[in-house]
């Protein structure tokens, strides 16, 4: 039986970043054969249904890319034999992350989807093929840096009710990591500086959602209250928005010397309250849009209040194993290496390199 298989160097990647992988072809039995087709593709899609009788599901599509190629091209047909196809592509920059969520319980429900997946067939042979899913992680703001400091908000509050007597309570709240893993937690830091003479009395922590699906496109139906249309704009919220997702109070009965000066190591968790984790954060420029932001509110022994939101600017996909448990069978370790004049393929003084160590058949860095 003839097989082929697809392995990337890494299992997720970042917009802009290069793909490393590799083609494996075992022909046991004669075929025609000649060669090796890879076809990079990505789309995002959405359908809706109001639950409102008779009207029709919405659904909305768009491809992101769309990439064949011909890695390795003979004359002749490939003879009986195990063989390995190197292959290397850039991602674009402006990919959104990948992305699946969706909400099935009831009248009312919808699907959406960002996916990106690379397959490869024998050209002229097209039953032998295989298709591996790629993930893309939603990338940073522009305006944040990976190695910089992590975005704090501030808010300041007058207590006093004379300017002449002015006395400010200040909250600062700070993420300890830019980028956040979806199952797991947002470490949070809250500062406070009371020059007031009233003590803090509690500390909340809240954790919002926002999800929107938008488009331009046909009348949807007025009676829809999820449906808002700004021109030629349509805008779906199939959920209250912004949602809560959970609240706690982090610091409750101290005393006021612990409440005056904040809190550290907040733990927020990104999941629902069933267990299951949050959907990743994404900003597409097109049809889906899922942000998170956390807020904070110091309420003092007088009942005033001081509030302010943080963004989470990135939650990512929960880790898959399934890439790292993938284990090679023996005929992988014997292939013949062929290489081609395409710019998709990879020369050989690559191959000993850091991208390719990691990659059955392929020397490992010492």
């Amino acid at each position: 039986m003839n097989q082929i298989i697809l392995r990337t160097h890494k299992s997720a990647y970042e917009p802009g970043e290069e793909i490393f992988g590799v083609v494996y072809l075992n022909i046991a039995n004669p075929t025609a054969g000649t060669g090796v087709c890879v076809r990079f593709e990505g789309y995002e899609h959405f359908i809706y249904n109001s639950g409102i009788r008779d009207d029709p599901e919405y659904l909305v599509k768009k491809q992101y890319i769309d990439c064949p190629f011909d890695l390795y091209k003979s004359q002749d047909n490939l003879g009986i034999g195990s063989y390995v196809f190197p292959f290397r592509f850039q991602l674009l920059n402006d990919l959104p992350g990948s992305y699946k969520a969706s909400s099935t319980g009831g009248d009312k429900w919808w699907k959406a989807r960002i996916q990106y997946w690379i397959s490869a067939e024998l050209i002229h042979a097209e039953t032998v093929k295989v298709t591996q899913d790629v993930v893309i992680n939603q990338a940073l703001p522009n305006t944040v840096r990976p190695s910089g400091p992590t975005q704090n908000t501030i808010e300041t509050i007058d207590i006093a009710k004379l300017p002449l007597y002015s006395r400010k309570l200040s909250v600062t709240a700070r993420l300890f990591e830019h980028i956040h893993i979806s199952g797991g937690v947002a470490r949070l830091r809250i500062i406070i500086t009371n020059n007031t003479k009233v003590n803090v009395k509690t500390i909340y922590v809240k954790l919002f959602g926002v999800f929107a699906l938008m488009t331009k496109g046909p009348k949807l139906n007025p009676d829809d209250p999820c449906v808002t249309e700004i021109d030629d704009n349509v805008i779906i919220e199939p959920t209250e928005n912004p949602h809560l997702i959970w609240e706690a109070m982090p610091v409750e009965g101290c005393n006021s010397e612990i409440l005056n000066t904040g809190i550290d190591n907040v733990h927020v968790p990104l999941q629902y309250k069933d267990g299951t984790p949050l959907p990743p954060t994404v900003s597409s420029k097109y049809h889906i849009k899922c942000t998170y932001e956390i807020e904070v509110i110091v309420e003092l022994e007088n009942l005033k209040r001081a509030s302010l939101m943080l963004p989470l600017h990135c939650v990512r996909h929960t880790q898959d194993d399934t890439w790292s448990k993938w284990q090679a069978p023996q005929w992988v370790y014997d292939t013949e290496i062929l290489t081609s004049s395409s710019r998709f393929s990879v020369p050989e003084n690559m191959l000993n390199g850091p991208a390719f160590s990691g990659i059955p058949r392929f020397q490992p860095l010492s």
